[in-house]
């Protein structure tokens, strides 16, 4: 199954959003699924969210993670879920 996961950061320059960009790539390397990630920095594309707390996470068009650094199992979790 593919997920589309976004990522929004909005200069992807600060330690918690290099950190958050490196873990979603590192866990979406181990799904069962194909994860097609896309890091939107641009505050128009941000609009489109409902979320002012970054950096976020959004899979499959819905914001599942603001704010915090998700762990690993976490990850693993959202981007197996069916």
């Amino acid at each position: 199954m593919k997920r589309e996961v976004k990522i929004l950061c909005p200069n992807k320059r600060c330690k918690k959003c290099i950190k958050f960009i490196q873990r979603v790539e590192e866990i979406a390397l181990l799904s069962d699924n194909e994860i097609e990630i896309e890091v939107i920095d641009k505050l128009d594309k941000m609009l489109n969210y409902a979320t002012w707390i970054l950096p976020a996470l959004v899979v499959d068009n819905k914001v599942v993670i603001r704010g915090y650094i998700p762990s690993k199992e976490k990850l693993l979790e959202l981007y197996n879920k069916v």
